[in-house]
């Protein structure tokens, strides 16, 4: 139920990555996805594949990837390194009882150095990604020489007739929590104009989001650099309530 006393900040995520926000806040945190993820068809030849490729590096690049690599993989081998790009990523491995690593740049070029850093000899690396990712990371790997591929564990689709500008009319929007560069797109192509005619803030999670935004001309952004959803909304709050919870 929403409540229509409180401004609310909205989250575009897809419904299978969002957890409720829970605790008292004085924005109303609510979900309108943009997107939705699908593991592939083809899952288990993929992971077939990534065993017989004998990776010992394994890198991840949203919450979404770590999840279906550990249902579909009961026993992953000790040895394996995994690399988050962020962490939230990381904590998601974490969160399966493995150690894992992430950059201090959360991009793909701070990606990238790390696994220059952390990579010995003739070690293999694969990229567990979606459909949608971008080629700024193989491209740097290729260029260092790096032996790595790519498997593609899940499709990220948009969600076709999506209720962001029903919820925008109806609601007091504050901001927008956009945590892709394929979110950021859709808000540029179907939903730029309202934003900008109300000044609805937007904020970015992730480094390639933030400049997706930048680029698709929206100027109106709130907080940026922080990669984990739970510590934006933290500082949202911090720089926009009193410590009575209300709004400033």
């Amino acid at each position: 139920m929403v409540d229509l006393e409180k401004s609310k900040i909205i989250l575009t995520r897809p419904a299978e990555k969002f957890s409720p926000v829970n605790g008292p806040h004085c924005f109303e945190y609510v979900n309108v996805p943009l997107t939705e993820t699908i593991p592939r068809s083809d899952i288990h030849e993929i992971m077939t594949s990534i065993k017989n490729y004998d990776p010992k590096i394994l890198v991840f690049t949203s919450t979404v990837g770590v999840d279906i690599f550990f249902s579909f993989c009961r026993k992953p081998n000790p040895e394996y390194i995994f690399v988050a790009i962020g962490t939230s990523t990381l904590k998601r491995i974490e969160s399966h009882r493995f150690h894992g690593v992430c950059p201090e740049v959360m991009d793909s070029s701070g990606l990238g150095r790390l696994i220059f850093d952390i990579q010995r000899g003739n070690e293999r690396v694969a990229l567990l990604r979606s459909n949608r990712s971008g080629k700024e990371l193989p491209e740097l790997l290729a260029s260092g020489g790096i032996d790595f591929m790519e498997f593609t564990l899940y499709d990220i689709l948009e969600v076709k007739n999506n209720k962001l500008e029903d919820f925008i009319m109806k609601n007091k929007v504050f901001g927008i929590i956009v945590t892709s560069s394929l979110e950021a797109s859709i808000l540029a192509k179907f939903h730029r104009e309202m934003i900008n005619d109300r000044n609805i803030v937007l904020f970015p999670i992730g480094v390639p989001t933030e400049r997706a935004m930048i680029s698709a001309g929206f100027k109106n952004l709130g907080i940026k650099g922080e990669s984990n959803v739970e510590m934006l909304i933290h500082k949202i709050e911090k720089e926009n309530c009193t410590h009575s919870g209300e709004w400033i």
